[in-house]
């Protein structure tokens, strides 16, 4: 192979491997998601043609010809938008059948084409947590307790973190990455705060757990407080009805 033919097929390779590289993009349920092809031309683009690929079907999205823009998916209807002619595909109030293969199909004035993918995943957000403590055994020097974390939907693809702190310090991490941590607690730790932290790739929420109360009064008195809480909340409401249909 002489050296003319090796610069050739170089040149060929990093062509063929920037037309075909994927780009993983993750967007939030209901909300937008930009899908950008970041090809460098210098040749005029006459085309600009986005198609979607999901369960083995694909549909053509829009297409870009002399700056006018076609539609053609009736899935996506009125929630696209283009920009930097074609280049920028805008999808607005996703919804998890966005999920998919995108492509960038680019036709120069040349007659030349050029490929970009982008694999979109679309989440749900993450509901607000909450913190259920167990203690399990309690002495002058020791409480101990199990607190589970959990969202009230069952949502499979979230993760956890969990974090503490004694007083107005800041946040450290905990060692635990499951929906579950263990605690083996001695008095001068007993004013924790602990948080946790539930995510997914796209969105997360928190809530947090005084554990004082706890390890000082026990999760009887944790308890009561919240069954308190939770009377005094229904009172509320049945007074607000009593006066509504008065």
């Amino acid at each position: 192979m002489n050296m003319l033919s090796f610069v050739l097929l170089v040149a060929f390779r990093q062509v063929s491997a920037e037309d075909h590289a994927t780009e993983e993009v993750f967007g939030l349920l209901n909300h937008s998601v930009q899908l950008s092809s970041h090809q460098t031309l210098t040749v005029p683009i006459e085309e600009f043609v986005w198609t979607f690929t999901s369960e083995g079907k694909t549909v053509k999205v829009a297409a870009i010809k002399n700056g006018k823009l076609a539609k053609y998916a009736d899935q996506f209807a009125d929630r696209i938008k283009t920009f930097r002619n074609g280049a920028i595909l805008v999808i607005e109030q996703l919804t998890l059948r966005d999920s998919g293969k995108y492509m960038a199909d680019i036709t120069l004035t040349t007659k030349q084409s050029h490929e970009q993918s982008f694999i979109l995943s679309v989440y749900e957000p993450v509901p607000a947590p909450s913190l259920e403590p167990e203690l399990e055994k309690k002495t002058d020097n020791w409480c101990n307790m199990t607190v589970h974390c959990s969202v009230p939907t069952n949502l499979s693809v979230v993760s956890y973190i969990w974090k503490y702190r004694h007083g107005g310090s800041a946040y450290q991490q905990y060692n635990s990455t499951g929906d579950t941590v263990q605690m083996s607690l001695q008095p001068e730790s007993w004013d924790m705060d602990l948080l946790c932290i539930v995510h997914n790739l796209v969105d997360q929420k928190n809530v947090t757990l005084y554990l004082q109360p706890i390890c000082v009064l026990g999760c009887a008195f944790y308890l009561r407080l919240a069954l308190t809480a939770t009377y005094l909340v229904l009172s509320v409401c049945f007074i607000c009805l009593s006066h509504r249909y008065k």
